[in-house]
This record gives C-alpha cells, sequence and structure tokens, in this order.
C-alpha cells in the first residue's frame, strides 16, 4: 500500500468513527452518511450556478464549501442514477478537502490531485471492510462461470448496496482487484481468467 493509500484508509477510518459518535444513528454503508462526514471536516455543501459549464462540483477550500452544480442531475448522461452520482461527487469534493485544502488554498493546483480524490472516495464510500462482509460480494464472485449479464448484475445489485452508480462499483472492484473491466468492451473478467 502507498503512502497516499494508507493516509486515506487511515483519514477516512477516523472520519467515519468521528460520524458514528457526532451521529449515533445506525447505517449500512458510509454513502448514507456522506454530508455528516462533510459537516464534521468543517464544510458545508451549497447547490450554485457553476462557472464552467461541464463542472459537476469542486472544493473552495477559502470558504470551506463543496459547491455542486444547481442543475446537477441534468448535466448527467443517465439523470436516474443522479444520487448515486452525487454521492461519488460529495465523496470526491471531500477527498480534496481532507487531501489537498491547505495547497487549494495557496493557489495551487494539480492534475493528479482527481486521481487522489477519487481514490480517497473509493475508499470513503466503499471500504474492504465493509465490502468484504456483503454477501452482495460473494455471489459476484460465484458468478466466475457465468456469462457477462449475471456478473453485471452481481456488480450492479453492490453498487445498489453502496449507493453508487454500477459504473463507480466496476471500476473500484477493478482497482480493488477483485475483477478486471476492460473499459472498451465492458467485459467483466476474474483474475486468472483468460
Amino acid at each position: 500500500m502507498t503512502e497516499l493509500e494508507k493516509r486515506c484508509v487511515a483519514d477516512c477510518r477516523q472520519l467515519l468513527a468521528r460520524v458514528r459518535r457526532k451521529h449515533p444513528r445506525p447505517y449500512g454503508v458510509p454513502a448514507e452518511v456522506i454530508k455528516e462526514a462533510i459537516a464534521l471536516a468543517g464544510y458545508t455543501i451549497s447547490f450554485e450556478e457553476m462557472e464552467d459549464e461541464s463542472d459537476l462540483a469542486h472544493c473552495d477550500a477559502e470558504e470551506r464549501r463543496v459547491v455542486v452544480a444547481k442543475d446537477f442531475g441534468l448535466k448527467l448522461d443517465c439523470p436516474w442514477v443522479a444520487h448515486q452520482v452525487l454521492n461519488f461527487t460529495l465523496a470526491h469534493e471531500l477527498g480534496h478537502a481532507r487531501l489537498h485544502a491547505p495547497l487549494l488554498r495557496s493557489g495551487e493546483w494539480h492534475p493528479h490531485w482527481e486521481e487522489e480524490a477519487t481514490f480517497y472516495a473509493r475508499v470513503f464510500l466503499i471500504p474492504h471492510y465493509i465490502l468484504y462482509n456483503r454477501p452482495e460480494l460473494d455471489r459476484l464472485l460465484d458468478t466466475r462461470r457465468e456469462q457477462q449479464p449475471d456478473r453485471w448484475g452481481n456488480v450492479l445489485e453492490l453498487a445498489e448496496t453502496f449507493h453508487v452508480s454500477g459504473k463507480f462499483m466496476a471500476h473500484t472492484l477493478d482497482a480493488y482487484g477483485i475483477l478486471h473491466l476492460d473499459t472498451d468492451t465492458r467485459t467483466i473478467t476474474f483474475p486468472g481468467e483468460a
């Protein structure tokens, strides 16, 4: 595990522990408390017009805000998954807040921060310790001899459980080494398969 990965995992665990103490209501997955986590990180969420029409959101470290496009759902190719994409977007911007805020405040910007914030979102929304205890993952792994629709059905079931999009779940499972996603053909294979 890289230093960044260790830092993200430790920060997400610490932040989720704070959420549990402050908001002791039960929740199944971290997406259910993403707004509470942002608040505990000292940020607010606002919905506003974006300067750049293509932007869905950004982290305003100076004002300690996560700013989301007012017309967020309308900007998506698949607006029916807006809630799931919003969970990822909020977690991604939380990643910028937790990883890059001091440098953002000083006016710095580095393109690789986008990948780092996405990694943070992945670790926050789909932590290993929850994923590996889900029966939906077992069902996915049981589809090794099944056709693509069955495999995708199980990926989508996991996505629904974690309140994220199927695309984000598939990419996360690929990043975790659980499966391989061929983004050109949208084919799912498992380690060791040809």
